[in-house]
């Protein structure tokens, strides 16, 4: 096993918190060509960590995170052998979970959270609200696609189309719980930011931009 000395204090660095470093090595590649997304390479990790109450069988994990079952079962072995999920036979399926007995998981899952876990809550929270597109803006999605800056303590979150204000402000509650810093709904109607002709909507459009669920008549960004 590896040993490094940090100051007098010797550190050894087993195969979970190795796997914790390249997990964080490839995020933020990833992020820096602006090529990550919710389907992701590591996705399969992601969805387990932020869900880990919730049990995925490994045909489900693959439909969810659109990768092939060879793949699949090739990164399952490998977090299994870190210690970093668990898995369980019923019957002829085989089902996984996020190891929270791992002494690396939980600070896992809160980095995950914190840097790029607004993606996937922000769309499972808001999704089914009736928003034609919904997007991370501001300093968070600035920070996501590449710009430099301090690092954002919260989200702000475009919602456009007819979206009832109440169901918008209950989804960023539930986001918030889970995210554990303030989500921020803007509401905008489908002509205002078609339009683009106020302040609030140019600075909107003219900003950094992660989509989570794109406008069918403009390019996602």
């Amino acid at each position: 096993m590896p040993k490094f000395v940090i100051g007098r204090c010797p550190l050894q660095i087993d195969t979970s918190v190795r796997w914790l470093i390249a997990f964080i090595d490839a995020k933020c590649c990833a992020a820096a060509d602006a090529e990550l997304s919710v389907q992701s390479p590591g996705g399969d990790v992601d969805l387990l960590l932020l869900h880990p109450e919730q049990d995925y069988s490994v045909t489900e994990l693959a439909q969810q995170i659109n990768v092939p079952l060879t793949t699949l079962h090739r990164e399952i072995d490998r977090l299994q052998a870190a210690g970093l999920i668990q898995s369980r036979a019923v019957g002829r399926s085989r089902l996984l979970r996020a190891n929270t007995t791992s002494r690396v998981v939980p600070a896992l899952t809160d980095l995950l959270l914190a840097t790029f876990g607004p993606v996937p809550v922000v769309a499972e929270e808001f999704a089914g609200l009736g928003a034609v597109k919904i997007a991370l803006f501001g300093s968070w999605a600035a920070r996501y696609r590449g710009e430099p800056g301090p690092a954002p303590n919260d989200v702000d979150v475009l919602l456009v189309g007819e979206v009832d204000r109440e169901d918008a402000y209950a989804a960023a509650r539930r986001a918030e719980s889970r995210l554990g810093f303030p989500v921020n709904p803007t509401l905008l109607t489908a002509s205002r930011w078609d339009s683009g002709e106020d302040a609030l909507t140019r600075t909107i459009q003219s900003s950094a931009l992660v989509d989570i669920i794109p406008d069918a008549k403009e390019p996602a960004r």
